[in-house]
């Protein structure tokens, strides 16, 4: 029975051009080409540097994120933590 469930599935969401997409094709495409563009271009450092900048500094300060600081400490140590920041994304 695992089988049978595993291939049909298999089956559906084959990305192979011989395979039944009958499901994909009552998908309407949400995304332009043009915001697609946008979303595949390159990571740029600046842009999340201006985000993380952009932001109220106290914006969190009630609920930080996972790591309980807010903007106000990245922007405050930027020059100490940001390459830092920036090699892991």
């Amino acid at each position: 029975m695992k089988n049978v469930v595993l291939d049909y599935f298999h089956h559906l969401f084959d990305k192979s051009p011989e395979s039944d997409c009958s499901v994909i094709k009552c998908v309407q495409p949400c995304v332009s080409t043009a915001q697609n563009g946008i979303i595949l271009a390159p990571f740029v450092d600046e842009e999340f540097k201006e985000a993380v900048f952009s932001m109220s500094p106290d914006k969190f300060i009630k609920s930080p994120g996972l790591d309980d600081l807010n903007p106000k400490f990245y922007q405050h140590f930027w020059s100490l933590i940001g390459a830092d920041i920036l090699c892991g994304l």
